[in-house]
């Protein structure tokens, strides 16, 4: 039969346990990279979304801008009411704040009034 001495024993118990730990160590770290991977799509589809949104924004400034130019310097139409250019003037102002607060830039609206 098989004899075996307390040194013996000692020694498979380190080595059992540094199996264990390098087995629990790897699973870990494959969790981590998972999780980090999973983090980076995120960011990746979030900053995507982001930059569309500007793009949405920015759109809809210049449409906004496009009708009140449109109004003030039409000739067959009658001058935009004021009512009408303060909601557009706040709409863009809007925008931009929106805009300003995601980028921290200081963006300013001006629209000037001609004749």
């Amino acid at each position: 039969m098989f004899r075996f001495t307390i040194r013996d024993v000692l020694w498979l118990t380190v080595v059992v346990a540094l199996a264990v730990s390098w087995w629990l160590h790897a699973g870990r770290m494959q969790l981590a990279s998972e999780a980090h991977e999973i983090a980076a799509k995120r960011s990746a589809s979030e900053a995507r979304f982001a930059a569309s949104q500007d793009f949405v924004l920015m759109k809809m400034i210049v449409a906004e801008k496009k009708s009140l130019a449109d109004a003030r310097f039409a000739a067959d139409q009658p001058a935009i009411e004021p009512a009408t250019e303060a909601r557009i003037q706040t709409a863009v102002e809007a925008r931009y704040a929106i805009l300003k607060k995601r980028y921290g830039k200081r963006r300013s609206v001006q629209t000037t009034r001609h004749g």
